[in-house]
């Protein structure tokens, strides 16, 4: 082959070399975004498929005695007080108070009543003029009656203070001291208003009739310390 047939083989061949390549070399190429590899998705624009399919996507759920605005709201278990404000801020004006145990009790302090029941029920859709009756009772009202013995000390603790001093006047003691649980040298004006929460002479004791016994008292609603008391 002569030297000019060389020269033209090698320019075909560099010309033919630069029509197969683009000048790129590996590192310079990059998968597409989105493009599966072999460590899994990409990163880059969140997944429009939603989360993985292991498990749902947690959803936010309302309250079970959460009602619409235009429902009348659940009040059952609050302080009459309270629940007869939250009734009103619905626009309910008409609010009858009954007494859960049938006694036919006057309501003197409506923070000293619990709502035990409602009618019409949470839920219910106001309508104009709707009466809402509240059954209201007191903490004290589940304990079973005092039946006092003569000369020995009953058990007087978690009751209102009228209601201790009547059984312990009933089994022959009238010594008898309150004094305020939260130390504040308070004293009761309407027994009713006050819980027991403590007693000087344990339950039970066999005492003389000139026995003093203090009553450790905190009135309706206030903490009761260790006692368990409801107030």
């Amino acid at each position: 082959m002569t030297m000019l047939s060389r020269v033209t083989v090698i320019f075909a061949a560099l010309l033919l070399l630069a029509a197969c390549g683009d000048g790129k070399t590996d590192r310079d190429i990059r998968p597409t975004e989105g493009a599966v590899t072999g460590a899994g998705v990409s990163s880059g624009a969140p997944d429009p498929s939603g989360p993985p399919s292991d498990g749902p996507a947690p959803t936010s759920h309302p309250s079970a005695s959460s009602v619409a605005p235009d429902e009348v709201p659940n009040v059952v278990d609050m302080r009459l007080d309270q629940a007869e404000g939250i009734l009103r801020g619905a626009g309910l004006l008409s609010i009858n108070r009954a007494d859960a145990t049938g006694q036919n009790r006057t309501v003197l302090e409506p923070h000293n009543w619990i709502v035990r029941g409602q009618d019409p029920v949470a839920g219910t859709k106001i309508t104009a003029g709707l009466t809402v009756t509240l059954k209201v009772g007191k903490s004290t009202d589940d304990l079973p009656t005092i039946e006092p013995t003569k000369g020995v000390v009953p058990d007087v603790r978690c009751r209102d203070l009228q209601t201790a001093q009547d059984a312990l006047r009933g089994a022959g003691f009238y010594l008898l001291v309150p004094k305020d649980g939260l130390g504040g040298h308070r004293v009761p004006l309407v027994d009713r208003d006050w819980i027991v929460v403590g007693q000087s002479v344990a339950p039970g004791t066999q005492a003389g009739y000139k026995t003093t016994i203090t009553l450790t008292v905190v009135k309706i609603g206030e903490p009761a310390g260790a006692s368990g008391c409801q107030t």
